[in-house]
C-alpha cells in the first residue's frame, strides 16, 4: 500500500517545512517533531542526483498558474539507511506549498526484479543454443536437429527437411522480415545472420524464436552452407511486453500513464506536421475532487478515479488514446479531430460523467468533470499546445465548472 505524506511550507521558503503529518515516521522513520524542531531536515534525505532537480521542479510549480503539479518521482534515504521512491504533487494553496508524497517503492522494486529476469534471460543467451539447423544452400536440405523439432512438438521423421518447409512454418506477418535478415547476410551486409520471428508449431500455435546463424563459403567465394540455432524466447517477450506495459501505464486507472502521453503527443504533433491533418488534445480534470477525498475518503476518491478511466475508454473512438497524466487530470489525444468534434467529444464525456452514480459508506454521491480543448496548429511545440488547453480548461474552472471550453 502507499504510504501518503503531506508537508507543508510557505511560498517564501519552500524548503522550510511549517507542517506535516504524522505518518512521516512511517515513511523516514523520523517523527514530526524531529523535523518541526530541524532536528533532522527532510530535504537533506533527498538523493544526491535528485535534489537539484527536485528543487528546480518546486521553484517552477510556485510559478506555475497552476495549483497542482506533478513533479518526477525522486529518491530519499530513511533512518535505516534505505532508498525509497516517492511520487509527488505540488498543491499551492494560497500562501503554503502543500507536498503530498506516495511511497511507490514498490513499484520500482517490481521493475528491478523484472530487470534481474531479464538479465539472466540475456546472459543465457550467450551459452545456450537450444535448436540447432545446417542449411545445405545448393541442395535446399535442411538439417533439424532432435531439440530443434522438439520445440515445435514433432517427431523425428514428420519434417522433410527443405527451405521451402521452413518458410511455411514461419507467421505470414515475419515472412518478410526473417528473408530479409537472410538476404542482407548473404549478400554481406551484416557479419551474421539474425532474426526475431514467430515459428508455428504441429498443434497450430505460434512462439517466438530468436535465429542466428552464419554462412559458409567455398574456395571461390561462394556460399555453399549456413548453420545455425534458435532458442525459444517466447516466455522473455512476455515478460518484456509485460515490463513496457507496467512502465507506460497508471495502476490504478489502467490508462497511459504521463511518462506515455509526453512520448506519444510529440510523436502525433510530428505526424500532424507531416501529413497536414487535424490533431486535438482535451483535457479533462475532476471538479471539486478534495472535497471528495475529505468528505467521503481517499478509497472514494480511487473509486471516482476508476470510474472515470472507465467511461472516458468507453466513450473515446478507437484511435483516440486516454492518459491520467496527475491526481485527478486526465488526457486524450484525438488524431484527426477538428476544434469543433473535439469539443463534440468534450461534451459528450462530460455528460457521460455526470450521470455518474457512486456509492459511499454514508450515501451515494456523484462528480462532474471540467474539460479544455484545443487544436495543433502549424508551429506548435509540446509547451504551447498543453499551454492552451491547460487555459481551456481553467475557463471552465472559472466559469463554474462542469463545462468544456476551447482556446484556438
Amino acid at each position: 500500500m502507499e504510504t501518503q505524506i503531506k508537508i507543508t511550507t510557505s511560498l517564501s521558503n519552500p524548503f522550510e517545512i511549517c507542517d506535516l503529518t504524522e505518518n512521516i515516521l512511517e515513511l523516514t522513520g523520523y517523527s514530526d517533531h524531529l523535523y518541526l524542531d530541524r532536528k533532522e531536515d527532510f530535504f537533506s534525505q533527498i538523493f544526491p542526483e535528485d535534489l537539484s532537480r527536485f528543487e528546480n521542479q518546486i521553484h517552477n510549480a510556485i510559478r506555475s498558474p497552476r495549483k497542482n503539479n506533478k513533479i518526477d518521482d525522486f529518491r530519499i534515504i530513511d533512518i535505516y539507511n534505505q532508498v525509497k521512491y516517492l511520487k509527488a504533487y505540488v498543491v499551492i494553496n494560497k500562501e503554503k506549498v502543500i507536498l503530498q508524497l506516495d511511497d511507490v517503492t514498490v513499484y520500482y522494486d517490481k521493475i528491478e526484479e523484472f530487470n534481474d529476469i531479464l538479465y539472466r534471460y540475456n546472459s543465457l543467451k550467450k551459452t545456450l543454443g537450444i535448436g540447432i539447423w545446417d542449411w545445405n544452400v545448393k541442395t535446399g536440405y535442411v538439417y533439424y536437429s532432435k531439440g530443434w523439432k522438439e520445440l515445435l512438438a514433432y517427431d523425428q521423421n514428420e519434417l522433410q527437411g527443405t527451405f521451402d518447409e521452413w518458410k511455411e512454418l514461419l507467421h505470414p506477418e515475419d515472412v518478410d522480415l526473417a528473408m530479409d535478415a537472410l538476404e542482407s547476410h548473404i549478400t554481406g551486409k551484416t557479419p551474421i545472420y539474425e532474426s526475431i520471428y514467430r515459428l508455428r508449431k504441429k498443434d497450430g500455435s505460434f512462439i517466438w524464436v530468436e535465429d542466428k546463424g552464419i554462412k559458409k563459403l567455398n574456395d571461390q567465394g561462394d556460399i555453399v552452407r549456413m548453420t545455425g540455432a534458435y532458442r525459444d524466447i517466447s516466455d522473455e517477450k512476455k515478460i518484456r511486453e509485460n515490463l513496457e506495459k507496467m512502465i507506460i501505464t497508471d495502476e490504478l486507472t489502467g490508462l497511459f500513464n504521463r511518462r506515455h502521453y509526453d512520448a506519444q503527443i510529440r510523436d502525433e504533433m510530428l505526424r500532424a506536421e507531416r501529413y497536414k491533418g487535424d490533431l486535438s488534445i482535451v483535457m479533462i480534470d475532476i471538479d471539486l475532487f478534495k472535497e471528495i477525498n475529505d468528505t467521503y475518503g481517499h478509497r472514494e476518491g480511487d473509486k471516482a478515479l476508476k470510474e472515470l478511466a472507465r467511461v472516458i475508454k468507453n466513450k473515446i473512438r478507437n484511435t483516440d488514446s486516454a492518459y491520467r497524466t496527475g491526481g485527478e487530470e486526465f488526457v486524450v489525444i484525438a488524431p484527426e479531430t477538428n476544434e469543433q468534434n473535439a469539443m463534440r467529444a468534450a461534451e459528450r464525456l462530460r455528460e457521460a460523467v455526470s450521470q455518474i452514480k457512486l456509492q459511499s459508506n454514508f450515501e451515494t454521491f456523484s462528480f462532474t468533470i471540467s474539460l479544455g480543448v484545443t487544436t495543433y496548429k502549424n508551429g506548435d511545440t509540446y509547451s504551447s499546445l498543453n499551454e492552451r488547453a491547460d487555459i481551456a480548461l481553467y475557463k471552465s474552472k472559472d466559469s463554474g465548472r462542469n463545462c468544456a471550453n476551447v482556446c484556438s
